[in-house]
C-alpha cells in the first residue's frame, strides 16, 4: 500500500511538472511599464469619432467617442508588436463644425511616442489619419 501511494505522489508530482512547462512563454501576459500604453484624444470637435485602435490582443475594436477629451490605457500582451489608432466622423447625425479639431497621442511610459492631428472639413467631417507605435 505504501508503494501505491508512493506511486501516486510522483505522478502527481511529475503531472504537476508537465503543466506548467505547458505555458506559452510569456505570450499572453504584459510585461510591467514597457507594455503599458495610453491612447488619448484630444481637441475641440464636437461630433462623435470612431476611433479605431488595436486592443491588448492586436485585435481592432472600434469606440464612438462622443466627448473630448477621451483617455484609454491598455497594458499590450506580448504577442502584440504595434498599437495603432486612427479616427473618423462617420454619423452623419453627429458632426462637428467646419474648423474643429482632433487629435491622438500614443503614450508609452509617460511619454509621447506618435501622435496625429485633423481638422474637421466644411461639412463637419473630421479625419484622423492612422498613427502607430511599435512596442
Amino acid at each position: 500500500m505504501n508503494k501505491q501511494i508512493s506511486l501516486s505522489i510522483v505522478a502527481i508530482i511529475a503531472f504537476s511538472a508537465f503543466i506548467s512547462s505547458c505555458s506559452k512563454n510569456g505570450e499572453d501576459t504584459p510585461l510591467a511599464n514597457s507594455r503599458a500604453v495610453k491612447i488619448e484624444l484630444n481637441g475641440n470637435y464636437t461630433g462623435n469619432i470612431s476611433l479605431s485602435y488595436t486592443n491588448q490582443n492586436g485585435i481592432v475594436i472600434i469606440d464612438t467617442i462622443t466627448t473630448l477629451p477621451w483617455v484609454k490605457e491598455i497594458p499590450y500582451f506580448n504577442k502584440v508588436d504595434s498599437v495603432k489608432v486612427s479616427g473618423i466622423s462617420d454619423d452623419m447625425g453627429n458632426l462637428g463644425s467646419a474648423g474643429q479639431s482632433a487629435s491622438v497621442k500614443i503614450y508609452s511610459a509617460g511619454e509621447e511616442k506618435a501622435s496625429q492631428s485633423a481638422t474637421a472639413d466644411g461639412t463637419g467631417v473630421i479625419k484622423i489619419p492612422a498613427v502607430s507605435y511599435g512596442l
